[in-house]
């Protein structure tokens, strides 16, 4: 099973069983980061403008499935472990740039979800698209804010700013990255438990990613409608319907019944689909919070993918080799 390496530190409280130590490892697969690239991607990119020009399914499939892509196409797994593919080398500078920020988001989106148990972590630019979430800032707390927002099953809000970079400069993309979470004072009048800065470096050999939790200087305010984080979280899945002209179906397997539909990305044939229960509660538009009925089943079933050739979150979303 190929691994990715990190290093964490200054985590405190009840997260301190985060910090590694020294390097540490943990198992990873490119079903994960197909996954992660669904769930974490940037919706919002699907501009009114870009569906005049091109069209809704080709906007979709290119600001969404392409994301799937990316993995397939720059991330070689292998017993050996995982690293960059050759080919990234031969991309232009701003291909290569756009593939960096979007492998960074995917990592950070594993690290959040494996370490952290934070089941949604969504682009702020999504919930800014959605209206759902809004800037109480002081004159001086002007600057960017981080990528993403998420919130465990037990409520506590969580920080992410995700850089990801081919050549070795983690210690100042892991500066950069702490300066932009560090920003953060509140979430819903409530401080993050973590303001994560995540950079992480992929090279021929391996990947490493340094991850931190710094203190805030407490300059942004973020106000979230809650429910929005969950229709963020949950809204590529459906937007593939529209994208392929197809429906999701229910399918039930070893038990587990969840609603799907197949999908191609340069090459890699996958089912993508969302749980039954969660599917349902979003079409009749009442997924308010996480059903906590739904936790051990996921646990089961995570804990049997490893086995077999699947990736489910904790969010009830799946992504499945359909020629494994």
């Amino acid at each position: 099973m190929p691994l990715i390496f990190y290093q964490s530190s200054d985590y405190t409280n009840n997260h301190s069983h985060v910090n590694s130590n020294g390097e540490a490892s943990l198992r990873c697969r490119k079903v994960d980061l197909y996954r992660s690239m669904i769930t974490v991607g940037n919706p919002s990119f699907i501009s009114k403008q870009k569906i005049r020009e091109y069209g809704l399914a080709r906007t979709i499939y290119s600001s969404v499935i392409e994301k799937v892509g990316i993995v397939f196409e720059n991330i070689q797994s292998d017993r050996n472990g995982m690293r960059i593919q050759p080919i990234y080398h031969a991309h232009v500078s701003d291909k290569k740039r756009i593939v960096s920020y979007n492998l960074g988001m995917a990592f950070a989106k594993f690290y959040a979800e494996k370490l952290l148990n934070i089941p949604s972590l969504v682009h702020v630019e999504s919930l800014k698209a959605l209206g759902a979430i809004e800037f109480v800032d002081p004159e001086e707390g002007r600057g960017r804010e981080p990528d993403l927002v998420g919130q465990c099953l037990n409520g506590d809000w969580h920080v992410f700013e995700a850089k990801g970079m081919s050549t070795n400069q983690l210690n100042t993309k892991i500066l950069s990255a702490k300066e932009q979470v560090q920003r953060v004072e509140s979430i819903d009048g409530i401080p993050p438990q973590t303001l994560n800065a995540c950079a992480t470096y992929f090279n021929d050999e391996r990947i490493l990613t340094y991850l931190v939790d710094p203190e805030s200087k407490k300059e942004k305010r973020y106000k979230v409608k809650r429910e929005k984080i969950f229709d963020s979280n949950y809204k590529p899945i459906f937007l593939f319907e529209d994208a392929l002209n197809k429906k999701l179906e229910l399918r039930v397997e070893d038990d587990f019944r969840y609603y799907a539909i197949n999908l191609e990305a340069k090459g890699v044939n996958l089912t993508v689909g969302i749980e039954e229960e969660i599917h349902d509660l979003i079409q009749q538009r009442e997924l308010f919070e996480f059903p906590s009925s739904l936790r051990s089943k996921l646990i089961e079933q995570r804990s049997q993918e490893i086995e077999r050739n699947y990736s489910i979150g904790s969010d009830g979303i799946i992504v499945k080799y359909r020629d494994y």
